[in-house]
């Protein structure tokens, strides 16, 4: 039992107390002291002086409720807020056109793009997208020869209430705290396109997106800083880059998958494979992970089957 302790959350423990506590005392929101523990949180940064804490923590509730009532008489609320509004983006982001979903984030720097790591994987990526498979030629002296490129730390997707804030664990702007129980923001799913008939050469190429897991690595913004359309030609098929077409490509440290438990719908997995650069698209959502206590490691991801609430009548359907 021991061994399962780190599966067994704050959330599930509460979960299992809830039936009990409602029989006995009534509706939660009368007792559970989440509102209170909230507040105090609020209120302990406003704890100026040690020798008169007190004193120092009714003056902050003062100036916060006059600061509150000035902006609701005077509809100024925002610009008298204390924290950057949830709705506004941070200080330092950046928003890239054709990527609505992804914001990024953090420290950044500029990068030359024949410095980047895993370069040749990136070149790769790009003429799989621009369908230059066979002509690397044309896409370093015509697509990528004016190419600015920006490393960033952290991605979020936007396009949800979630919000997951993903971070590249090679970024030399991030640290990351080996904690057993620290949280580690840099694991997440992301989808690919796979030809199930990639073991048959005799066979056509048959695409399916399917779900991966793994360690997000680097974070690329690549601004091709062509002033004109670019127009490609190759094997038939035409391919218009629009001017000023910037690209997010990520780097992802592929986990293999050892096996995925139907019941709970969670992947685990022992090892690492090789790294894939895809467009920051495909990146889905960020995933914790807990140990299995074999040397191995379960994802537990929020979006999958688990994530969705059970009622009755879709028990009694079935």
């Amino acid at each position: 039992m021991n061994d399962r302790l780190s599966t067994c959350t704050l959330t599930v423990h509460g979960l299992l107390h809830i039936p009990d506590a409602i029989e006995m005392a009534g509706p939660q929101w009368c007792y559970w002291a989440y509102p209170m523990e909230r507040y105090c949180g609020r209120l302990q940064p406003g704890i100026r002086s040690r020798r008169f804490p007190f004193a120092s923590l009714d003056r902050h509730v003062l100036e916060t409720a006059r600061i509150a009532q000035i902006g609701v008489l005077h509809n100024v609320s925002d610009e008298l807020a204390l924290r950057t509004p949830r709705s506004h983006d941070p200080r330092g982001s950046k928003r890239v056109e054709s990527y609505q979903a992804a914001l990024l984030l953090g420290p950044h720097k500029d990068v030359p793009l024949k410095e980047i790591p895993n370069y040749r994987v990136l070149l790769s990526a790009l003429a799989t997208r621009f369908n230059l498979i066979k002509a690397l030629s044309v896409l370093k002296n015509r697509v990528l020869v004016n190419a600015y490129c920006t490393e960033w730390s952290k991605i979020r997707r936007v396009d949800s209430t979630a919000g997951d804030t993903m971070v590249a664990y090679n970024s030399p702007s991030v640290v990351i705290h080996h904690r057993q129980d620290g949280r580690d923001a840099t694991f997440v799913r992301y989808e690919m396109y796979v030809d199930v008939n990639e073991d048959d050469p005799n066979a056509p190429v048959e695409l399916e997106p399917q779900s991966f897991y793994g360690r997000l690595q680097h974070i690329y913004l690549i601004e091709l800083n062509n002033p004109h359309d670019i127009e490609l030609r190759r094997d038939g098929r035409e391919t218009t880059i629009p001017a000023h077409t910037s690209l997010i490509m990520v780097e992802i440290e592929s986990c293999d998958i050892t096996h995925v438990d139907e019941r709970l719908d969670l992947p685990f997995y022992k090892k690492t494979g090789r790294s894939h650069m895809i467009d920051a698209t495909a990146l889905a959502c960020l995933v914790g992970r807990v140990p299995d206590g074999q040397g191995g490691w379960a994802f537990v991801d929020r979006s999958g089957s688990l994530a969705r609430a059970w009622y009755l009548d879709d028990l009694e359907d079935d």
